[in-house]
């Protein structure tokens, strides 16, 4: 995208109430001209505009102790990845620093108590990867396989 078209992406960005992450980049090396200059300050403008509107929509959200930067660290990835997903991710390296752990190239740092749930329900919600065709699944949940729908078709 042109940093033109970023910029009329930002003007509405700028004004939504919803609106809690944007990132958009151009492509386009940014030329040295009057005209690019004037469109480059209009679009720094219009970034920091967009910026204000965002931590107005998170601090909204997420209460008035929530900064951005805090938003950015723990919240954002919550909206860029489902539920599942999130907990599938913070399982793998729960196992990987477990391996390591257990080989003793590491200290296993428990962050939940001897009661806590949280591995169970993990463990119940988390679907590996599934070979859809082999078992006739059509409504799967995570990475399926795709190799068997050629196989099926040969």
């Amino acid at each position: 995208m042109t940093q033109t078209s970023l910029s009329s992406i930002l003007r509405a960005v700028s004004t939504s109430p919803h609106i809690l992450f944007y990132q958009g980049k151009s492509a386009y090396p940014q030329l040295k001209d009057a005209a690019s200059m004037a469109i480059t300050r209009e679009h720094v403008h219009l970034s920091k505009e967009a910026h204000k509107q965002q931590e107005a929509n998170i601090k909204r959200v997420y209460g008035p102790d929530t900064d951005y930067d805090a938003f950015m660290e723990h919240e954002k990835r919550w909206l860029i990845n489902d539920k599942t997903d999130v907990r599938k991710i913070d399982s793998e390296y729960r196992n990987r620093d477990a391996e390591l752990a257990r080989r003793g190239l590491m200290k296993l740092d428990k962050w939940w108590d001897e009661d806590d749930d949280t591995l169970d329900q993990v463990m119940k919600g988390a679907v590996g990867p599934v070979c859809t065709k082999k078992r006739n699944i059509t409504a799967a949940v995570g990475p399926t396989c795709s190799m068997r729908m050629q196989v099926a078709k040969a």
